[in-house]
């Protein structure tokens, strides 16, 4: 939980252009310009806070030509300043200077230490028994540069039971610019992510005949649904995706069968000319499950060829499982990346997109009336998770629950977990108090007449929007005559909803368990 470490502002009263969305009406001054800048620990342990005084928050312009400021010093009562002697000139004196909580004494220590090379190692191996991993952490760091014998201390750390140390130690003998190949083969499968994940970077610039077999076997446990795992693996190929690609699908597929989990989002990462036609058939495949489909389409949308694009028309014809999404990313490419193939012409020949004949239907979000019942009116109720599963299906106009609605809203299941029953509540009776990030709803008003309210998904011509329902509508730019943020949620309120304060507070309940 995030909380305030020092302030001076303990009610909260904020205004500014950091602040923007939250104003105190009548309330400015003083008492709101306290501006922490900078955190330090200093070499006798006591925490520094820098204080920037000023009117003004954001845009790199102060307004304060005094320089005014303060700088705080955060420690136990009764804590007197005593700053220890530093002797950088024998090993045993540069190896106690790790033990600083100042990062600056450290790093002198560091540098004495290094240069002393193994006549350091003693000191160094007691540090590394220190009962404070942090500590212990430092001499591992220095390891690599003490002599045959400090390289072989950190390679055996190679193999401790703590994962921790294993990428301490992995990483210790990279930052030194040892060859670390070896140890990446042996680490490939390890069973902790994060040493994984150090693995795959480190094949950043290997060469594909040495870097493949490693990015083979880091595929067979790449846990997919860690999105760094997933950055890690692109970056270990990158430069050489084509022939990881082909390495990746070798080991784990037969010709024509569904793809694994894990194969298809390592073709999102590597998204390989060489894969278009594999992907138009995962894309279309009826034995594909729906997610991987849509997985697949949206794969083949960042392969940068003509024959990815005309893949994607293809799928965007009618028929395809897939018509929607590769017609929404036909049209987002259309004027980026696949600009040079003229896709504009080949999306009306293949009568997927032709904005003479385009039927726009206005779709205007209600405001919402006021709420005849209070948040606090939903708390004060006890909900009824039973019933609240029937009512839930209301939501589905919006919002995905289970396997019914559209992906319009934003994820219900542990939302109650995340945010608190009272925020969620809040966004039922009254969801225009917050927007969640990424749904702010833009208004399009028509040339013809009306407006369409929703959510932008392209901006380029034909703008492409989605509304209440998940319906989306391809809009040709000469049809609208102006275009603004809403302001307000696209979300239906309880009332609107025709919801009761106890049926809210029903839903509340269920809501609760879908985690």
């Amino acid at each position: 939980m995030r909380k305030d470490f020092i302030t001076s502002n303990p009610a909260r009263e904020f205004e500014g252009t950091d602040f923007h969305r939250i104003k105190t009406p009548g309330k400015s001054g003083e008492h709101i310009w306290f501006r922490p800048s900078d955190v330090a620990v200093g070499p006798d342990g006591a925490i520094y806070v820098a204080d920037w005084f000023d009117t003004r928050v954001g845009g790199h312009q102060t307004l304060d030509d005094t320089c005014t400021g303060a700088i705080y010093r955060i420690a136990p009562k009764g804590f007197k300043s005593v700053i220890p002697k530093l002797d950088l000139s024998s090993p045993a004196g540069a190896v106690e200077a790790l033990r600083s909580p100042a990062v600056n004494v450290r790093h002198l220590g560091f540098n004495a230490a290094k240069g002393f090379g193994v006549k350091a190692l003693p000191a160094v191996l007691e540090l590394a028994k220190d009962a404070n991993p942090y500590v212990a952490a430092r001499a591992v760091w220095l390891l690599p540069y003490l002599g045959d014998e400090g390289v072989a201390r950190a390679k055996e750390l190679l193999k401790d039971a703590n994962p921790a140390n294993r990428r301490l130690a992995f990483q210790s003998l990279r930052r030194a610019n040892h060859d670390v190949l070896a140890a990446s083969a042996a680490l490939a499968a390890d069973p902790d992510v994060a040493v994984r994940r150090d693995v795959a970077t480190s094949l950043h610039t290997v060469a594909a005949d040495k870097a493949v077999p490693i990015l083979v076997e880091l595929a067979k446990h790449l846990d997919v649904t860690d999105k760094n795992s997933l950055a890690a693996f692109g970056i270990g190929a990158a430069g050489k995706e084509s022939a990881v690609w082909a390495a990746v699908k070798a080991a784990s597929v037969k010709n024509g069968e569904t793809w694994p989990t894990h194969v298809a989002r390592i073709a999102w990462v590597l998204h390989t000319p060489e894969m278009v036609n594999e992907l138009a058939a995962q894309a279309s495949g009826q034995k594909v499950p729906a997610a991987q489909r849509t997985l697949a389409t949206e794969t083949l949308s960042f392969v940068e060829s003509k024959e990815a694009a005309l893949a994607m028309i293809k799928l965007a014809g009618e028929g395809s499982p897939v018509k929607g999404e590769a017609a929404t990313w036909a049209l987002m490419r259309m004027t980026g990346t696949w600009s040079a193939f003229d896709i504009r012409s080949e999306l009306k020949k293949a009568g997927v997109y032709d904005e003479a004949k385009v039927t726009v239907v206005p779709a205007p979000v209600p405001e919402a009336p006021k709420a005849t019942y209070t948040v606090q009116d939903v708390l004060s109720k006890k909900g009824d998770a039973t019933r609240g599963g029937e009512l839930v299906q209301r939501c589905t106009m919006c919002h995905q629950v289970g396997a019914n609605g559209p992906s319009y809203g934003p994820e219900l299941r542990g939302f109650a977990a995340r945010h608190g029953v009272e925020s969620l509540v809040t966004a039922i009776v009254e969801p225009s108090a917050s927007i969640a990030l990424g749904y702010e709803g833009s208004t399009l008003k028509l040339k013809a007449g009306g407006q369409i309210d929703g959510l932008i998904q392209s901006n380029n011509d034909p703008v492409v929007v989605k509304s209440a329902g998940g319906v989306s509508q391809l809009v040709p730019k000469n049809r609208i005559a102006g275009q603004s943020k809403l302001n307000r949620s696209l979300m239906l309120s309880s009332d609107q909803l025709g919801l009761t304060a106890q049926d809210v507070a029903d839903i509340a309940a269920w809501l609760a368990t879908y985690n």
